[in-house]
């Protein structure tokens, strides 16, 4: 699995130019104004006016500012799930920041471990820590006799940093502007431009609210000038309202939201209208799931993946420790990548959730958590016994005393208590030492807490340092 993060969401970032008409000067006088505009970032490259010319708004005769010329998105409705950038791989990069016990991003994280492909949308470390970068310019426009031509640029690295809580229904964004550089003509520093985030629902696109509805007005005003001195802004809500999630359990209260970046320029000497572009968005699911803490804000999509490791350092110190799931996660490992091993007239048949292509669906096929749903035993211990005996619980030959593990889950939907006849998706079970099962059990629900999990997420299970690999 690759130790970076990439983007849930492949495209190219789009600002969405809100410019109403723009009066320019009548023939044969000279008039200079500016536009907003965006670049991908390249951690190794810094753009010139011809990178910026290329996505610039164009200007028509009688002023209209068009939006900026951009790559059609790719097509992203049901993409495979990619890997995500995952701390247990690299625990010691934690963030600097205050609220680092969620394993949050850091600027240099979000520049430096991001996938450079797309370069300029969203990326995420977990379901806490989001973030975005790009090139912010603002661009100078020399018009003549009604026509216009890009003759300067002046542009600063963009870092967005999203923080999600399990303290509460909020969520807060950092803004980061640096390493500032310019490009043909001056472009005024006098020049006035505002930050802000918006917040609307997924589908409806209605504004949010807040716990202090309406939402207050958050945005900062600076010049250019300004901005290169102290390009830091930061923005934080409890938001209300939202969408609501039909897929979701009605107990854990869902509702989602997304948010933007939005940058506006304003002409003070007024013979202009004001610039506004919203950048790229950030979906936010908001739950009170009182099985998680009651009350988080995340970002869902991110890829879940669980984590166990089949060459445990403890097991090898010792067996017995209430901390070594030795049995199980081989187990699980069988299970996937041997199914006939473990299950009798099993050809054509698989277990889904691991982390990797099914070879009989050729795609990913992911475990959902049940919380709600039934999680009985009946069916998987009548199965142990019919395998391992009556009295699997103590017949094991060194003595030690068994538990009748099932993979899938029975805390997911895909557990033999909702096995789906005629499918080619199944479930097996073992019987195994009840250390180790327990062991497991205890893994599973700590990381549906630490990670958020709720009643029908969807999550994989990624067995790490295994004899061989599969995928």
């Amino acid at each position: 699995m690759s130790r970076r993060f990439v983007a849930a969401v492949i495209g190219v970032l789009v600002a969405t130019t809100l410019l109403p008409q723009q009066a320019l000067a009548a023939p044969h006088t000279k008039k200079t104004f500016t536009a907003i505009v965006a670049l991908p970032y390249q951690e190794d490259h810094i753009p010139t006016l011809a990178d910026f010319t290329k996505v610039a708004p164009t200007v028509s005769p009688d002023g209209r500012v068009g939006p900026p010329r951009a790559t059609p998105r790719k097509d992203v409705s049901n993409p495979n799930p990619g890997p995500t950038y995952d701390a247990y791989l690299e625990p010691d990069k934690k963030s600097l920041n205050a609220l680092a016990a969620y394993d949050y991003l850091t600027k240099e994280e979000c520049r430096e471990q991001a996938l450079p492909e797309p370069a300029d949308d969203w990326a995420f470390k977990n379901h806490f820590a989001a973030c975005q970068r790009f090139r912010y310019g603002v661009l100078r426009y020399d018009c003549e006799d009604n026509k216009c031509q890009q003759t300067g640029v002046r542009h600063a690295r963009a870092t967005i940093l999203g923080f999600g809580t399990q303290d509460g229904r909020n969520i807060q964004f950092e803004l980061y502007l640096d390493d500032w550089h310019s490009d043909g003509s001056t472009v005024d520093p006098k020049t006035v431009v505002s930050f802000n985030f918006v917040c609307t629902t997924p589908s409806l696109e209605l504004p949010c609210t807040s716990q202090s509805n309406p939402i207050p007005d958050m945005s900062v005003t600076k010049t250019l000038e300004g901005w290169e001195q102290d390009g830091f802004y930061r923005y934080a809500i409890n938001p209300t309202g939202g969408e609501s999630d039909s897929n979701t359990h009605p107990l854990d209260n869902v509702h989602k939201y997304v948010f933007a970046l939005r940058s506006t320029q304003t002409y003070l000497d007024g013979v202009a209208p004001s610039q506004t572009v919203n950048f790229e968005s950030v979906l936010v699911r908001c739950d009170n799931a009182t099985y998680i803490t009651g009350r988080q804000c995340l970002f869902p999509e991110v890829t879940a993946v669980l984590h166990m490791d089949y060459d445990q350092d403890i097991c090898k110190v010792n067996v017995d420790s209430t901390d070594c799931y030795k049995q199980s996660v081989e187990f699980i490992y069988t299970a996937m990548h041997h199914l006939d091993q473990v299950k009798a007239d099993s050809e054509g048949l698989y277990v889904p959730g691991g982390f990797y292509e099914q070879p009989w669906t050729g795609r990913y096929e992911p475990l959902t958590r049940n919380y709600y749903g039934t999680q009985s035993r009946t069916i998987v211990r009548a199965e142990c016994a019919r395998l391992f005996g009556a009295d699997y619980a103590t017949n094991a030959p060194d003595g030690k005393p068994r538990d009748c593990d099932e993979y899938p889950f029975a805390s997911t939907y895909q557990s033999a208590n909702f096995d789906t006849i005629g499918t080619a998706a199944t479930w097996a079970v073992k019987a195994l030492y009840s250390v180790h099962n327990q062991s497991a059990g205890r893994l599973y629900a700590a990381w549906y807490r630490a990670d958020g999990i709720i009643d029908g997420d969807p999550f994989y299970i990624q067995i790490d340092n295994a004899p061989e690999f599969v995928g």
